[in-house]
């Protein structure tokens, strides 16, 4: 594996998965992925990371650690990453000095921190404690904001100087960051720069971002602007030799287009016209209110349904270059916004039958009683087919199909989720090896179904719905009749889809937690002690053909 030092580099995106690893385009020195898009995933996505690991040094960037939430970090999140970690053997790990959670439910978003006593000394904590549970030096991004608390004890520039001092932390030096919030807070991207030390400075970030009117949003859909490259010009001058980072995650280009952004970023010369300007803290005028307070006043208004509250602001800053109320409203606007996206990226065949106005009011309803909980921004998706099958009372909405109807369509959809994600830490089970079972092992071995397939029973006759919709066809209204399926992930990533009748819905149910033969015969005759040879023939028949398509697990 290659040094990083004063390398070029692109993030690895699922759009490029392909194109990448097969060219290897040698103008690209190194690439940075997203954490959360590998941790506990396996399939496609962790197939082509293999093969990226094998040919460029990694960075790993994460947007899920909340680590400027208050309390605990997520353990199961911290073990996914520290696995990732250890496989993936990336140059630098990094994720945002921000915060997402409120009481366990995630917003999903980076939210800016309060500059106080109370953030620095429970950070120090927190990355003292990161970084010895990852066994390595860690890098948090200077985010973007579109709002500032009233209450601060520093400026962002002595804020983070001061925590990487005390923790031993560094940073990720985003660029076009510091021009957003040049233009939104009036925070002097050169007092930023001037307050960091340079074995501090980790790598860079440089991206577009969109004009709004009153306010630069970090959308990452667009070139580097002439504005930020300057800026990189005089980042360059104070911290050479330090690899740079092109993003693009909105309206993603072909390869090529990044590749002339990352040669930008090659060609560009240091400026070293940087004003000898000092970071300074400010003074503290009044006593602070807690972060607890601040931010559950933050919080109430960025996950309110249908716009924030006429007094929502009463705790930011109102002298900012952006107005504290237009700020707050992107944050609003970007909830909603992100699980839409979400959701529609999960149930495409749902949204397709609902319709545009109808999925949104699907949304904001599903989001009102099930809010998004935990660290996974997969698991956001979760609940919808439960919600829409149970919950029907929530749900004042004419969408000109039974609910049940949307309930068992968002089942399927889900399962083809989970079956495409899962990771595979089993070998299959062959059909040689069954064949050759000895009698004492028919009746000793568990059998057990792949991560990669998911059962689902359902009320409607969906399948020929779903894909229908996978085909551009206009589907017929479903039959209501019992039906299950099988949904499963196959050697090449293709996922598939079967109709099962009764009985093998009954044998695959007992697979899903394990059951032997034996076991398997008790739950089909539903008694315990009657073995017909013609059911053990047809058990062991829908063994060997389920293991030939690598359903079983070894």
């Amino acid at each position: 594996m290659t040094e990083t030092k004063d390398t070029f580099g692109v993030g690895f995106r699922p759009q490029h998965y392909g194109w990448v690893t097969t060219h290897n385009p040698p103008e690209v020195d190194v690439f940075e992925i997203v954490s959360e898009n590998f941790m506990g995933v396996g399939g496609r996505p962790k197939y082509f990371l293999e093969k990226l690991r094998e040919n460029y040094p990694i960075l790993m960037h994460g947007v899920g650690l909340s680590i400027g939430s208050q309390g605990p970090f997520d353990p199961l999140y911290l073990k996914q990453l520290k696995d990732l970690i250890q496989w993936v053997e990336p140059q630098m790990v990094s994720d945002h000095l921000s915060w997402g959670q409120l009481a366990r439910r995630n917003s999903h978003d980076l939210l800016p921190i309060a500059y106080t006593h109370e953030s620095m000394n429970e950070l120090v904590g927190k990355l003292a404690y990161l970084q010895e549970f990852l066994g390595r030096r860690f890098f948090l991004e200077n985010p973007s904001a579109y709002v500032a608390f009233e209450d601060g004890d520093y400026d962002e520039a002595g804020f983070f100087a001061e925590l990487l001092k005390r923790s031993g932390a560094g940073i990720l030096l985003d660029v076009n960051n510091l021009y957003v919030n040049l233009k939104n807070l009036g925070q002097n991207p050169e007092d930023f720069l001037r307050a960091l030390r340079p074995q501090d400075v980790g790598y860079f970030h440089l991206a577009g971002h969109s004009n709004q009117g009153d306010v630069l949003v970090d959308t990452h859909d667009r070139p580097v602007p002439k504005e930020v490259w300057e800026l990189f010009g005089k980042a360059k001058a104070l911290f050479p030799d330090r690899p740079a980072i092109v993003e693009w995650d909105g309206n993603i280009p072909d390869f090529p287009v990044l590749l002339a952004e990352c040669e930008k970023a090659r060609a560009y010369r240091p400026n070293p016209n940087v004003g000898s300007v000092t970071a300074e803290t400010i003074e503290l005028t009044g006593v602070s209110r807690s972060n607890a307070i601040n931010y559950s006043q933050f919080f109430e208004q960025i996950v309110r349904p249908f716009g924030i509250e006429e007094n929502g602001t009463r705790n930011l800053k109102g002298d900012r270059p952006t107005p504290a109320t237009t700020g707050l409203k992107v944050y609003n606007h970007a909830y909603f916004l992100r699980l839409e996206e979400v959701l529609l990226d999960y149930y495409p065949a749902l949204a397709f039958i609902t319709e545009e106005e109808g999925f949104r009011y699907l949304v904001a309803a599903y989001l009102e009683v099930c809010p998004p909980m935990g660290s996974s921004l997969k698991a956001a998706g979760a609940g919808l087919p439960d919600f829409l099958k149970n919950l029907l009372s929530e749900v004042d909405y004419d969408f000109g199909v039974p609910l049940l109807v949307l309930g068992d369509l968002a089942a399927l959809e889900w399962a083809r989720v989970e079956a495409y994600t899962a990771d595979i830490n089993a070998a299959k089970l062959t059909p040689e090896l069954i064949k050759a079972f000895s009698p004492a092992m028919w009746e000793t071995v568990q059998f057990k179904l792949m991560p990669t397939v998911k059962r689902i029973a359902c009320s409607f006759d969906v399948l020929p719905v779903l894909h229908a919709i996978d085909n551009e066809d206009m589907p017929s209204p479903p039959v209501e009749s019992a039906s299950n399926y099988i949904v499963y992930r196959n050697d090449s990533f293709a996922l598939l889809e079967q109709a099962l009748d009764e009985r093998e819905s009954r044998l695959l149910a007992a697979f899903e937690g394990g059951a032997t033969l034996i076991d398997a015969c008790d739950l089909l005759n539903e008694q315990v002690g009657f073995y017909d040879s013609n059911q053990i023939t047809y058990i062991a028949g829908r063994l060997v053909e389920w293991s030939e398509r690598g359903l079983i697990m070894r």
